[in-house]
């Protein structure tokens, strides 16, 4: 027991934290933010020949790092993160992607990721953003992404082609078994896909992020069990090329047990022109027990969800509480509507859709129905208990949505060096009869 206590104590007395600043020099121990490295390459050269004495690289806030990769590879616990003036801009990982290479990623971390915190960073540019690597021999339990900006992820122009769904993510999980994953209060702008897996993820929590104008599946969320996606956004998502397969917000396929789709906002899930469809939540392969409650589905191009399947199909959902307004209004084929329930090759899902409230399109601009059912395919929908739903056409008063109110923000003066204030927002809508809405609203700078 002495032993053990003795070695404990050596162990935190060695361990280090690096320092990585552009004004920094290669030659400084790094040790200190007095004495920071230069490059993310000189710091994963430091931390390859001493892995077990580095427990955390830091980088400098209000600084950028160009074309500058970091890759790891990692055998404890470890935090990558920022340092300096809260005030400052996050740490800014710029790159410029080749015109074929999609493997490039601006972070790279392979091996053991127990207790990984990646926070605090800025990343754009990259063909990937953040790759976490582990194999089917390691169990990585406890990681953190947090409070990341991802933009301009995208797929090498000369490498994309229309029926490829090699899409360039912002976060990927390549492989591997990972245990309690939480990923919160991330934002991405101009990306491709903006979380994908195909590790298998025991107990994930998706919390408060924001995507805006995200071209693929956004979330496409592997297998596993024990998933919660919630108080999330998804706002105006569109492709910017071509997909002759559709794209959708969340794609679903693999996960049994208890997953849940709980209180996010999907606005808006458009599709390229010609595109074959684009719904909000897409159960596309077979899913079992998963729940999907307390969300918002708005002027999907499609359906606001898609239940799916190939060889087989989803059975024992739960669609309840939900708001679909408008969605399938503008596609042209038959799986329109707010939700959509297709049964190819005959697979029927089974559940309960109930005390959902369905706001149809507007008279004389789609069929879209609150519930399509594939007509093809006798008793498509037998196993899908439906009680509760309500269904509200244009013409019905008082019952319709409030059209969504245009935001008006005062910007504060050129001049003004200020982080953070408070400012008055007006939102207003062309609803008749409903009033203007003001608030002051404490606004935060984004970093």
């Amino acid at each position: 027991m002495t032993f053990k206590w003795f070695y404990f104590l050596t162990v935190v007395a060695n361990a280090a934290t690096i320092y990585v600043s552009p004004d920094g020099s290669n030659s400084n121990t790094g040790l200190s933010p007095a004495t920071p490295l230069r490059t993310l390459s000189a710091a994963a050269f430091h931390f390859s020949i001493t892995p077990n004495t580095i427990f955390s690289i830091r980088l400098r806030r209000n600084a950028t790092y160009i074309n500058d990769p970091l890759s790891l590879t990692l055998t404890s616990p470890f935090i990558l993160s920022d340092y300096g003036d809260k005030s400052l801009p996050r740490p800014y990982l710029q790159h410029a992607r080749g015109i074929n290479n999609i493997a490039s990623a601006c972070i790279h971390l392979q091996g053991d990721l127990t207790n990984l915190y990646v926070g605090d960073l800025h990343l754009s540019g990259c063909s990937r953003g953040l790759v976490l690597a582990t194999s089917s021999t390691i169990t990585s339990k406890n990681i953190t992404i947090q409070n990341n900006i991802f933009k301009d992820i995208r797929t090498p122009f000369f490498s994309y082609t229309p029926p490829s769904g090699k899409w360039a993510p912002a976060i990927l999980l390549d492989g591997g078994n990972l245990v309690n994953l939480t990923v919160k209060n991330n934002i991405a702008t101009r990306i491709d896909v903006f979380f994908s897996s195909t590790a298998h993820v025991t107990g994930m929590n998706l919390d408060s992020n924001t995507v805006l104008q995200c071209s693929g599946n956004c979330y496409s969320l592997g297998s596993g069990v024990g998933l919660v996606l919630e108080n999330s956004v998804f706002l105006r998502d569109m492709s910017t090329r071509l997909f002759l397969y559709g794209t959708t917000d969340v794609i679903v396929g693999g996960l049994t047990g208890m997953n849940q789709l709980i209180n996010n906002d999907f606005n808006q899930r458009s599709e390229y022109q010609s595109g074959p469809d684009g719904c909000a939540f897409d159960f596309e392969t077979a899913a079992t027990g998963f729940q999907v409650t307390g969300n918002t589905f708005s002027k999907s191009f499609g359906a606001g969800i898609m239940i799916f399947g190939h060889s087989s199909t989803s059975k024992n959902i739960t669609i309840a509480n939900n708001v679909f307004d408008k969605s399938g209004c503008l596609q042209a084929r038959q799986d329109q509507g707010g939700i959509s329930v297709m049964c190819p090759n005959g697979h029927k899902p089974t559940g309960n859709v109930r005390d959902n409230n369905f706001f149809n399109c507007d008279s004389g601009e789609s069929n879209a129905k609150a519930i399509f059912i594939a007509p093809d395919v006798p008793g498509c929908a037998a196993g899908l208990n439906m009680i509760g739903n309500n269904i509200y056409n244009s013409t019905d008063k008082p019952v319709k949505m409030v059209t969504e109110p245009q935001i008006n923000l005062n910007p504060p003066a050129p001049t003004d060096t200020a982080t953070t204030g408070t400012n008055t927002v007006v939102a207003s809508t062309t609803t008749v009869g409903k009033f203007l809405i003001v608030g002051l609203v404490f606004i935060t700078m984004i970093k």
